[in-house]
């Protein structure tokens, strides 16, 4: 979750939420030689909840996580929840050539200089033949009030994250979309907030969820079952457009 998005007193987490992080176990599990345990980097790890979650089921020697909105405070209790691993809000902290496994999710969206950037993050940090899972929010058409409350400097797809990705000299493994069903919603919210005016809650987020568990339930299995049809077609060649775009890489020898 993105730290602007974090509401005093949340209890649930949103099914989107939940439902990504299943999906991006399910596109790493074949990155991981079976038996290895990984040095895993979290870039962007907001509140730790994804990169803790996803490894709970996939062994790692250590997960660190670097975000430049954690306060000392959110620091301090990120690192005393056991991650075997570090939190920082400064990247350039890190060790060099060290991480066997690079996440990137939904953050190079916030960053100008996006491509200096991750060549920067892959040249100095990531080890040779480690592997690298990127998501961004997908088609800047989609560009909202949301993206600017969250500060997104733009929106990617997948053709467009391809191009960052091999201006890097990554080899891209598989890449795809997530989250078809979502598309035609998000569309249809920003046709209204555009053309119609109504530019209401763009301040919500996914730290706003207060449905009961069994609304969170049905909605976290149709999002499974989506992003796992996704990843099924993609895997294939089959891309079918959604409202996330994933690329897994990996970094030459």
């Amino acid at each position: 979750m993105d730290l602007r998005e974090r509401t005093e007193g949340f209890a649930r987490r949103h099914p989107w939420e939940r439902s990504r992080i299943k999906a991006f176990r399910r596109i790493l599990l074949n990155a991981i030689p079976p038996g290895r345990k990984i040095k895993v980097l979290d870039v962007g790890c907001g509140d730790g909840f994804i990169s803790r979650e996803l490894f709970k089921t996939i062994p790692f020697h250590s997960i660190s996580g670097v975000d430049i909105h954690l306060s000392n405070d959110e620091i301090d209790e990120l690192s005393s929840k056991g991650s075997l691993g570090i939190y920082i809000n400064d990247y350039r902290k890190l060790k060099f050539g060290y991480y066997d496994m690079i996440l990137m999710l939904d953050i190079i969206e916030h960053i100008e200089k996006d491509e200096a950037f991750l060549f920067d993050i892959v040249d100095k940090y990531m080890e040779d033949n480690g592997n690298i899972l990127i998501t961004a929010p997908a088609f800047q058409g989609l560009y909202s009030a949301h993206d600017r409350f969250l500060e997104h400097h733009r929106r990617y797809s997948r053709k467009g994250l391809l191009e960052l990705i091999g201006g890097n000299n990554l080899e891209c493994l598989c890449s795809g979309y997530l989250f078809i069903s979502l598309l035609p919603v998000r569309s249809l919210m920003v046709f209204f907030e555009n053309y119609l005016g109504s530019g209401k809650g763009t301040k919500r987020g996914v730290g706003r969820w207060r449905r009961g568990k069994v609304i969170t339930k049905i909605l976290e299995i149709f999002l499974d079952l989506d992003n796992l049809l996704a990843i099924s077609f993609a895997r294939r060649g089959i891309i079918i457009p959604g409202l996330t775009v994933w690329a897994l890489c990996r970094k030459p020898r």
